[in-house]
């Protein structure tokens, strides 16, 4: 059983990820096509992605904003990239200009781009309360818990004030960049 919440707090409840991504796609595209959306990596918006891609395929340089919820700090062509998963499942065809696609960039130090995607979400994002605020945020949940990259390990983090924060994996110790939670939660 897979669901998603909509702004209305209406919950969807769907048996299968399929028929979740099917739903789901539809329901951006009515609602969140020409805005600004903060999108997760790993597995779980793989099969939405696909989706998106496949009913938007007629269209081209569409306006869309998209911003990432966290990344791995590894080169954009990792396969551990969340960029990367994207870009071979949302971004081919031209569907989107590419000038709207806002990255973080894993392969930068990680105290740096903490800093500078967070200038990057205050320069193209409208600011509700003096915060960037997206219109829409796709978020997973991995199997420990965690959402973003703010692990169980790390709750405080995702309380900082800083629009971003670098998180680090329980198990692999590897660094990540995530939206802390009052961005996450002004959107």
């Amino acid at each position: 059983m897979v669901k998603y919440v909509n702004c209305n707090m209406n919950i969807n409840i769907y048996k299968t990820k399929e028929e979740l991504s099917d739903k789901l796609s539809d329901y951006i595209i009515e609602n969140y096509i020409n805005s600004s959306i903060a999108i997760s990596g790993g597995t779980s918006p793989k099969i939405l992605f696909k989706t998106l891609s496949k009913k938007l395929s007629k269209n081209i340089n569409l306006e869309t904003k998209f911003f990432w919820v966290d990344e791995r700090c590894v080169s954009p062509d990792s396969e551990e990239s969340n960029y990367k998963m994207t870009k071979e499942n949302l971004f081919k065809n031209n569907i989107f200009k590419p000038e709207n696609i806002f990255r973080i960039k894993g392969e930068n130090d990680p105290e740096e781009e903490v800093i500078n995607y967070s200038k990057t979400l205050r320069k193209n994002l409208k600011l509700v309360n003096n915060l960037p605020s997206f219109e829409l945020v796709i978020l997973g949940l991995g199997d420990d818990g965690h959402t973003a990259s703010i692990f169980p390990h790390e709750l405080e983090k995702f309380k900082e004030s800083n629009d971003c924060v670098l998180a680090t994996h329980p198990t692999s110790g590897q660094n990540r960049i995530s939206l802390s939670e009052k961005i996450i939660n002004n959107s």
